[in-house]
């Protein structure tokens, strides 16, 4: 079967993006990423019409379980006026539906915040973005790399944390979760969940997915990093992707589709076996296979994408932490 997608720039190197909407069988645990349909966004565009850039960090996770399959708030102070949520804990409580869907075994669902991203560039980024191309320019007239035609490329090729990163930041939001039991093991995922945040479809600015089975280990662990940029945290980096790796991305998406990935696979466990205590005082041990829950993601340009094509905007839901039933 042909393959169907189209060639941009990553790292100044010239790679194949695969259209995801021609394969069928995109499995979450195996590929690393699924696109969840038929998940009408329960806010009015109009309330997400500024900033362009931005989102909520909440002061603790918001916790959800389920009663028929239906998404429960167990965070029940997030609906105080103080916690800042607002209107967004509805949206919250439609994501943890959404986990739900991704995960059927889940039991809980916690969600730390939202970002807001907008491929609309601010005046002092336009002027940052041309100094860029005139370097790149120059670099070039030296004998540097070609400067690819589209101009200043949003490319970041990365996974949010490193599994050591990880397991901190499962293990602190842990220290959180005191209403969670355990006795036994407990699979812990965390994901994240990226959606369009406007009525009409993504022309361009994609978001692109690895496929988790075409990266090795090694590779991962030769890609950590720190981005200093954002405080020393620990990732996962490539500066360019090799033929090999399959980087896909679902075309024209709708704000009612919802892209879900991995971001981190865990084992949570009591320090002494069928003594039954909050999470707070588990074991956080993260799973082997990491190439299979680090799920590589960037941006791209389109050079097929209209030229009137409306800034892409969404909205992503970084870290939810998915707890399955106990094993």
């Amino acid at each position: 079967m042909s393959v169907c997608g189209v060639l941009t720039w990553l790292g100044h190197k010239e790679t194949f993006v695969e259209n995801g909407r021609r394969s069928d069988g995109w499995d979450l645990e195996h590929h690393g990423f699924c696109l969840l349909e038929d998940m009408p966004m329960p806010l009015d565009e109009q309330k997400l019409k500024a900033p362009c850039c931005g989102g909520f960090r909440c002061s603790r996770p918001v916790l959800f379980g389920f009663k028929d399959n239906q998404a429960v708030l167990l965070t029940t102070e997030a609906r105080e006026e103080s916690f800042g949520l607002g209107t967004w804990l509805g949206y919250y409580q439609h994501m943890a539906q959404a986990a739900k869907k991704a995960f059927p075994e889940a039991e809980y669902v916690a969600l730390p915040g939202h970002s807001i991203f907008s491929a609309e560039l601010s005046p002092l980024r336009q002027v940052a973005c041309a100094l860029r191309r005139c370097f790149l320019g120059a670099s070039k007239l030296l004998g540097g790399e070609a400067m690819p035609a589209m101009g200043a490329v949003p490319d970041f090729i990365h996974a949010d944390h490193s599994v050591e990163e990880g397991t901190q930041l499962v293990s602190a939001a842990l220290s959180e979760l005191s209403r969670i039991k355990t006795s036994k093991k407990r699979r812990v995922v965390a994901m994240n969940m990226w959606r369009n945040a406007r009525s009409s479809p993504i022309k361009n600015h994609h978001l692109a997915v690895v496929n988790a089975q075409t990266v090795s280990d090694e590779e991962l662990r030769a890609a950590k990093f720190k981005n200093y940029a954002m405080g020393g945290l620990q990732q996962y980096h490539m500066t360019h992707l090799e033929p090999q790796h399959r980087l896909v991305y679902f075309p024209h998406m709708q704000d009612k589709e919802i892209l879900a990935f991995k971001q981190g696979s865990y084992e949570v466990s009591p320090a002494l076996d069928h003594t039954q205590v909050p999470c707070t005082e588990c074991m956080v041990t993260p799973q082997a296979e990491v190439h299979a829950s680090h799920v590589l993601h960037t941006s791209f340009l389109d050079p097929t994408a209209p030229s009137d094509a409306v800034p892409r905007k969404a909205i992503a839901c970084e870290g939810i932490l998915v707890f399955m039933h106990e094993a």
